[in-house]
């Protein structure tokens, strides 16, 4: 089914297929649509980010691995997804 997305408190594109989600408890989560052409179903997702990602006012992607997250203050932080297949976690360094 296609279900269940309206649980996460944030679902944001990576481009290339890739889809990220923030789940209630501030988890980041890397999902795949692998056919890109509405056959295949988005399952199987992957940990990349462990807390405190629900924290954020906004968290958006210009593709290619880097994710942007505004801070309640108004801070811009950068972050990077280097592997892009769902293995590592994303760091800012």
């Amino acid at each position: 089914g296609y279900g269940g997305w309206q649980g996460f408190k944030s679902v944001f594109s990576g481009g290339g297929g890739i889809i990220y989600a923030i789940t209630q408890d501030g988890n980041l989560l890397w999902y795949k649509d692998s056919t890109r052409n509405g056959t295949g179903e988005v399952a199987n997702p992957k940990l990349i980010g462990r807390g405190g990602w629900q924290g954020y006012k906004n968290v958006l992607s210009s593709g290619d691995g880097n994710i942007y997250a505004i801070t309640q203050d108004g801070n811009l932080l950068w972050y990077k997804d280097t592997q892009r297949n769902g293995t590592g976690e994303v760091d800012n360094s």
